[in-house]
């Protein structure tokens, strides 16, 4: 719904920035040329970055939106896997706090790079591991996606990289899940899960050695 509204907003601006500010709205849309008007220092930042944006092309918005789709499937396994971590509904909070704090990191972590990317003091590769991180990349990548400040390389790491976590993280949700259906006692801890999810290993790898005997 979000994303609608601003799609509507963006078609409905000229009409309402012209009836509102006609000569604003001439700069903006291109009507003007900077260099023909008496444009202040504010004018002509906003002039171009509207300019910047109406450079966007079609690919990137599809692969954006894309990207945003694989961050929203892994901050959902890992919302299902410390939901199926806990046996009361007390203990909720307790995961929703974890969960909530991977968010935070995430997203902050994305904003001071771009603090420091204005400031001139940003080191690339600081903004190359956070795109390819799974857990700051959703926060990211769509919009450098967008904007064409991400070079295909970076792009294909950051979509493997996340793809590659989304399904290890669904084999260990489902066997999470899969064992707490048999499950009745105290709270699962993390190395509690990280034992299933290596006995399950095993235990498919012994099943396969079966097989071929």
């Amino acid at each position: 719904l979000q994303m609608i509204a601003i799609g509507f907003c963006y078609m409905a601006s000229p009409i309402v920035s012209n009836l509102l500010v006609p000569r604003l709205s001439k700069i903006l849309f291109g009507v003007v040329e900077s260099a023909e008007t008496n444009l202040t220092i504010a004018d002509e930042t906003l002039a171009a970055s509207v300019k910047m944006v109406h450079g966007i092309k079609i690919e990137y918005v599809i692969l954006a939106l894309l990207f945003m789709v694989l961050g929203i499937i892994l901050y959902g396994l890992i919302a299902g896997l410390l939901g199926a971590a806990v046996s009361k509904m007390d203990e909720m909070q307790e995961s929703m706090v974890v969960f909530q704090l991977m968010m935070v990191l995430g997203c902050y972590a994305d904003m001071g790079l771009l603090i420091m990317q204005m400031s001139g003091s940003a080191k690339p590769m600081l903004g190359n591991i956070l795109s390819i991180c799974p857990i700051s990349s959703p926060f990211l990548v769509p919009g450098n996606l967008i904007l064409g400040n991400m070079s295909w390389m970076l792009i294909i790491a950051s979509f493997v990289a996340m793809i590659v976590v989304i399904i290890l993280m669904a084999m260990l949700t489902a066997n999470v899940y899969e064992a707490m259906i048999f499950y009745n006692g105290k709270t699962l801890k993390i190395k509690d899960i990280l034992t299933l999810a290596s006995s399950k290993k095993k235990s498919v790898k012994k099943e396969e050695d079966k097989d071929e005997k």
